[in-house]
């Protein structure tokens, strides 16, 4: 059962807590998350996907199922997608990148990475999770390089050649934005959430 993940209490809270926070900041705002995921829509995504979702990252789908649209982006100019949208980027990016290859850009600059991450322009398991509209992602990487943490998060920029960890896990990822909010770290600045 997805509740029964030890996280799930936490996470409830924290998401909860940047809700509120965001709701008395700037009221003008749609409320910052969707209703849970259900069951039915957690199982159809990972049809989709051709792969089960990490249980952490099914917990929070079933908390809420990403953001409300027009809400305050979630972390920098990311916003926190739908699991619908999650299915729909991540096979766009597995079918234009097949086997990981920039095919348009195949003499690119040698990829740089953090360690942990596959040097490659694409990834099938990484996973986008995260949007900031203009084609970049933060993934959650099922499948990392040697010495990297499953499920960690790193940032994918369509017209970069860098890939940078972001957060050894979601949970974290999480819990910066709430603790950074709870202690004056992190702001609301021009509808983002981020570090003041």
């Amino acid at each position: 059962m997805t509740d029964s993940h030890p996280h799930v209490p936490t996470l409830a809270r924290q998401l909860a807590d940047i809700a509120h926070w965001v709701e008395e900041k700037a009221r003008d705002l749609p409320p910052m998350f969707r209703p849970a995921a259900s069951e039915t829509e957690l199982a159809e995504a990972e049809r989709q996907l051709g792969l089960p979702l990490p249980p952490m990252l099914r917990a929070l789908y079933a908390i809420a199922d990403g953001q409300t649209e027009g809400a305050a982006t979630l972390l920098d100019a990311f916003a926190w997608m739908p699991l619908s949208e999650v299915v729909e980027r991540a096979a766009f990016l597995n079918e234009f990148f097949p086997d990981g290859i920039n095919e348009e850009d195949p003499d690119h600059e040698p990829m740089q990475v953090d360690p942990g991450i596959r040097a490659t322009w694409w990834w099938p398991q990484w996973l986008p999770i995260m949007a900031n509209g203009g084609g970049d992602y933060l993934c959650v990487d099922l499948d990392p390089a040697p010495g990297g943490q499953p499920d960690q998060v790193l940032a994918y920029f369509h017209d970069e050649t860098y890939r940078n960890l972001v957060a050894p896990g979601i949970e974290v990822l999480i819990e910066s934005v709430a603790t950074g909010l709870a202690n004056g770290t992190f702001d609301l600045m021009d509808g983002m959430l981020c570090e003041a």
